[in-house]
């Protein structure tokens, strides 16, 4: 098991770097932004962390972790006047944890002109409805697995319509105490369709580690993760972030950075986040650069019951 896992993350890692393709050609991105504060502020480098709700996002295999019921609320400001939204809760349900989630995109406001330049209307430019099963659990092997069914709802121009589904599936395993690998492929499926055009999905291939370098008992830890991302409409990419946990206050501190980030081009971009707990009560904060294009924050509320 140890050695196909690990021939399957080093061949993604190195395989990739021979493939280039159009930057930003596939359409649905809503299924390109992941909503999480706390993965965000460690570069969205989550697949091998995955311990928390979040998991739905970046490897749905870790929502197995989950030993009492969680909801999730966050908020996403982006470019411009867009925005995400999403609402999460996931349970011990069987064998396993069961998870049900709402998310949404607001693409912002598109002024109308007539052929003299006269603005006539204001329209909504895009806005997304994204609904989400996910179901997780633990094999005999400490092998965890996991997958999302996914049904979206799209509008564009508050006239234009689509509907497609999609599906992702996820593993995670712990090597030894410290360290654990991931992997999910994530958003397959049929293309969406406005009227004749038809959109590819942002099939995204990933796998990654989070290494616990460094334990003081049950006060405090630090945890290092890395990401691979191979997307079917870019090049591979990588995401870093550390993590660093006073387990004993309740306090997080994040630092993240993206190689090849895709705006339209590819820049590096960073990011940085700080968690707050009490042990029922998370709120998490992060910003993220996007070069140029300026800063995006989130903030994120995590309730367990």
């Amino acid at each position: 098991m140890k050695k196909l896992l690990f021939s399957g993350l080093f061949l993604l890692l190195f395989v990739g770097r021979i493939y280039c393709a159009g930057p930003s050609t596939s359409g649905a991105i809503i299924l390109k932004q992941g909503i999480s504060a706390r993965a965000q502020g460690v570069g969205e480098a989550f697949v091998g962390i995955a311990d928390d709700i979040n998991a739905i996002n970046y490897n749905p295999a870790g929502l197995a972790y989950l030993e009492k019921p969680e909801l999730n609320f966050s908020y996403l400001k982006g470019l411009v006047d867009t925005s995400w939204g999403s609402i999460a809760c996931a349970f011990p349900a069987g064998p396993g944890v069961m998870g049900i989630s709402v998310f949404t995109l607001q693409g912002g406001l598109l002024d109308v002109y007539d052929g003299a330049g006269v603005r006539v209307n204001t329209l909504n430019a895009q806005s997304d409805y994204l609904a989400v099963f996910s179901y997780a659990f633990k094999t005999n092997r400490g092998l965890l697995l996991g997958f999302n069914v996914k049904g979206l709802y799209s509008i564009l121009g508050q006239a234009y319509t689509g509907i497609t589904y999609a599906a992702d599936i996820g593993l995670l395993y712990k090597v030894f105490e410290k360290l654990k690998i991931g992997f999910a492929i994530q958003n397959a499926g049929e293309e969406i369709k406005y009227i004749a055009t038809e959109d590819l999905l942002p099939l995204n291939i990933k796998a990654g580690f989070g290494w616990e370098v460094f334990r003081r008992k049950e006060l405090d830890n630090i945890t290092v993760a890395f990401d691979a991302n191979y997307p079917n409409d870019g090049v591979l990419r990588y995401n870093f972030g550390v993590e660093y946990k006073n387990i004993e206050d309740g306090v997080a501190i994040r630092l993240g950075y993206k190689f090849g980030e895709v705006l339209g081009c590819y820049v590096d971009s960073y990011s940085a986040g700080i968690g707050l707990s009490d042990g029922k009560f998370r709120v998490d904060y992060a910003f993220l650069s996007k070069g140029e294009l300026g800063l995006n924050h989130q903030v994120s509320l995590i309730i367990g019951f």
